[in-house]
């Protein structure tokens, strides 16, 4: 930002809390919080596409889907369990030593709040409508709208009953048990991020699921 003061917006996978304080900037932080069981087939899906030499994309264009998940969690279990909660409680120039546990969540927790921005890949249009709402105030003419770049699987919905059953089917009962027990933490921490959302988009005059009923309801009488 320092040798790029004309940026408005950055975007990264690596940057630490807390957000920088710039001397005559106003730092608006936006983060997405992914379900943690979902986003793992997701992790497969792009490194298999990825058109690089790291490890992870090489691994995956060799291995199956559950041979990958082994590889994974014998090299770098923090990868696929609890790693939303490792990335949210970590702070500039902080390692996380041992296992995480319920004060990591806590700090990750305490982070998430101070976003500007929170929300979860599942409700994503609500995340940018939110997005609009705060925005707007320094980009009047701003207009978000959602288009998928990026991604991977299909546009549709999926349950977590799905999800599951695909993990069974492919991983195992018991490999499929260790990836939902080392990801509770992240659960915990993506049902905090959705409460956030629904907290926000109704503290800034959207979306507010009681007002749309009573809307709704009345067009009806009408």
């Amino acid at each position: 930002m320092k040798q790029r003061p004309e940026t408005e917006a950055l975007s990264s996978h690596q940057a630490s809390f807390p957000a920088p304080i710039i001397r005559g900037r106003e730092v608006v932080t936006s983060i997405l919080i992914r379900d943690p069981i979902a986003r793992i087939r997701s992790i497969y899906a792009f490194e298999r596409q990825q058109e690089v030499s790291t490890p992870g994309a090489l691994k995956a264009k060799e291995l199956d889907f559950k041979g990958y998940v082994e590889w994974r969690l014998s090299t770098a279990p923090a990868m696929l369990c609890n790693y939303q909660v490792h990335f949210c409680s970590r702070t500039k120039g902080s390692q996380h030593k041992g296992r995480l546990d319920e004060a990591h969540l806590r700090k990750a927790i305490a982070n998430l709040d101070r976003v500007d921005i929170v929300g979860t890949v599942e409700r994503y249009g609500e995340w940018l409508t939110l997005a609009q709402l705060i925005l707007c105030k320094a980009f009047p003419n701003i207009l978000l709208s959602a288009t998928r770049q990026n991604v991977t699987g299909t546009a549709g919905e999926t349950t977590e009953a799905a999800i599951l059953d695909d993990l069974v089917n492919e991983l195992g009962q018991t490999l499929t048990e260790h990836l939902l027990e080392g990801n509770k933490l992240d659960m915990c921490l993506h049902q905090v991020a959705d409460a956030l959302l629904t907290r926000k988009l109704a503290e800034n005059g959207g979306a507010v699921a009681l007002i749309k009923a009573y809307a709704e309801a009345r067009e009806r009488l009408l």
